[in-house]
């Protein structure tokens, strides 16, 4: 039998037909992404979602692809390719450079990612984070270490604030921003947002209400889940378990406020530190892993 897939742009007509596919929450008014639905017959299968921005001072265009899902019933049809193909297509038209996949998913799909992207020009898979699901209320209630963060029964520094980020003064932020005696890796910007999601609870490390020393960023992933991105805390500040402190308020405002959501803790896997402390308090509690990837294709 021969399988018939089909492939159609992104509007607010087929929106509920192919937001099952789609990681990324779509803004109507929003202009700077592509979207593509793919269905066999008439019944939805897949989708891929790109977000553009400017990668250079020359102003040129990359596609950053943070959704590619085709059910598994489907694959291995023609709707992965078709839909890329589409994609391709209209970056051609638009003058795009690169193309990047970048997305969290199980090994096993990442595998097959790679050898599905390669095989159509794309670099080789790069694994970023290692990212654990689990049940903020089971750390509560079962590791000790978390329930004691969580009270706030580490003695942290005296002047020491957690703050939401529409509490931080601006000029805080431009500190952070141009690294003024604040180094950090970029992959652990409290400004790294890649998936353009909304914040949950995200908390600053505030000392003194003069500068901010560390954080932990939480960004809601569709509505069912809680993704706790970066987690940074200032070298001098180290040693006064202040990132455990961090960790403890996000979990204890999640576990009451953010009952009906499951939490993602990413970890990049070049992050020894912070690899450390999940198996601290994590290693026993998590229900299962995941990875973030990245791939690219340059056209020009």
């Amino acid at each position: 039998m021969i399988t018939i897939i089909t492939v159609e742009e992104w509007d607010p007509r087929n929106d509920e037909a192919y937001r099952p596919f789609l990681v990324d929450k779509i803004n109507n008014e929003h202009e700077n992404f592509v979207a593509y639905g793919a269905k066999c017959g008439n019944i939805p299968c897949g989708a891929i979602y790109a977000r553009l921005t400017k990668c250079d001072e020359a102003e040129n265009l990359k596609a950053n692809v943070t959704s590619f899902f085709v059910a598994p019933l489907f694959r291995e049809k023609g709707a992965g390719t078709a839909l890329l193909n589409a994609l391709k297509h209209r970056m051609n038209e638009i003058n795009v450079d690169t193309i990047g996949v970048n997305a969290i998913t199980s090994q096993e799909n990442i595998d097959i990612m790679d050898k599905f992207l390669q095989k159509r020009g794309f670099s080789p898979v790069k694994l970023l984070t290692e990212v654990y699901l689990f049940e903020p209320k089971v750390l509560l209630e079962k590791n000790k270490i978390v329930k004691l963060a969580s009270q706030c029964r580490f003695k942290l520094p005296p002047k020491m604030s957690f703050l939401p980020k529409n509490l931080v003064k601006p000029e805080l932020f431009d500190r952070i921003k141009n690294k003024e005696n604040f180094d950090y890796p970029s992959v652990l910007s409290p400004f790294a947002n890649e998936f353009d999601l909304d914040d949950e609870c995200t908390r600053f490390a505030v000392f003194d209400d003069r500068e901010i020393v560390g954080w932990i960023t939480a960004f809601r992933v569709n509505e069912d889940a809680v993704l706790y991105r970066s987690l940074f805390v200032r070298e001098d500040y180290r040693k006064k378990a202040l990132g455990l402190a961090i960790l403890g308020e996000c979990i204890r405002n999640h576990a009451t406020k953010c009952t009906d959501k499951i939490a993602l803790y990413a970890v990049a896997l070049d992050n020894l530190k912070a690899r450390k402390l999940f198996s601290t308090c994590f290693k026993d509690y998590y229900k299962s892993k995941k990875y973030e990837f990245e791939a690219f294709m340059n056209f020009r």
